[in-house]
């Protein structure tokens, strides 16, 4: 994996640009944001410039207000970049960088994606809708105070990527990589998990509302003050994992792994836990000293459990 690229030299992003490749399109683009901006033009690049932005090199440019809405980005590189007020709507991103980059306020709707990579940037109060992303890469990505919902994630790598007071909904994520994935004071609801990867991950105060799916890996993660509720996840890993406070409520976790996991003061009701492994967990709550986890009405049927619910 390459090294992660080092977020916003904000002097950089105001003071010009750089080209990794001074090549014609580069320098005609930019000559473009440049006259539009002296004559105080609207950026609206499919009307005024080009419907097709392709084999661009553009660092540390400042392209905040840019209307980039049915755009195709092809082959194309922005790295260090200021996207704050821009609108993605119906854009195509195809084989491209939008790298270490900030979107403020930022509209991505109805947009595709594949073959791209966003990794090291951070979206700050802006929409995701209805977006399909396929081989792309968000590594160390971050979302603060966003919203994703409708959205399609498949085959794509999220690793290490942070999600913060957001709101994830309606979306689907299939065969993707999201190890060591932060997820902090975020409602996620109504939401498909098909064999994801979400390891090493950490869960704090986050509500994990009506979730389907099945073989994910959930191993080694930390769940802190976190609700999962109305969960469908069987024949998921959750090894080594701890939960401390929150809930897990209404929930189906048959032919799951909890082995060598732990839990501390979580309340676990209505759940199924049928033909699942707790082998070596810590999962002593149920005994004379009245430990405070509760389990009530669970179906629960792997030996080393059922042997502390008698």
């Amino acid at each position: 994996m390459r090294p992660i690229l080092n977020l916003f030299l904000i002097s950089s992003l105001i003071s010009g640009c750089s080209f990794n490749s001074q090549n014609d399109q580069s320098r005609e683009f930019i000559d473009y944001i440049k006259n539009a901006r002296a004559n105080q033009k609207p950026l609206d690049v499919a009307s005024n410039y080009s419907s097709v932005l392709e084999n661009l090199n553009i660092k540390g440019y400042d392209l905040s207000n840019i209307n980039l809405s049915n755009v195709q980005i092809i082959n194309s590189s922005f790295l260090q970049v200021d996207f704050s007020g821009a609108n993605f709507q119906n854009a195509q991103i195809q084989n491209s960088k939008l790298e270490a980059s900030r979107f403020v306020r930022v509209n991505f709707e109805s947009v595709n994606i594949q073959g791209s990579s966003f990794e090291g940037s951070v979206f700050d109060t802006s929409v995701w809708k209805n977006v399909t992303l396929i081989h792309a890469d968000l590594i160390s990505i971050a979302f603060k105070v966003s919203t994703i919902e409708d959205c399609s994630f498949k085959d794509s790598y999220l690793d290490k990527a942070v999600f913060t007071q957001s709101l994830i909904k309606n979306s689907k994520f299939k065969n993707n990589s999201m190890q060591t994935l932060a997820v902090d004071n975020t409602q996620i609801a109504n939401n498909v998990f098909l064999g994801v990867n979400l390891s090493k991950s950490t869960w704090n105060k986050v509500k994990l509302d009506k979730a389907i799916g099945s073989d994910n890996d959930l191993s080694s993660s930390k769940f802190t003050d976190t609700t999962l509720n109305h969960f469908k996840l069987p024949k998921s890993n959750f090894n080594n994992s701890t939960f401390k406070g929150g809930s897990i409520i209404d929930s189906n976790f048959s032919n799951s792994f909890f082995v060598r996991s732990s839990f501390d003061k979580t309340q676990i009701q209505g759940c199924n836990f049928k033909n699942s492994y707790f082998n070596y967990a810590a999962v002593n709550f149920i005994d004379s000293s009245g430990m405070s986890v509760i389990y009530d009405k669970a179906n629960a049927y792997s030996d080393p459990l059922e042997a502390n619910l008698k």
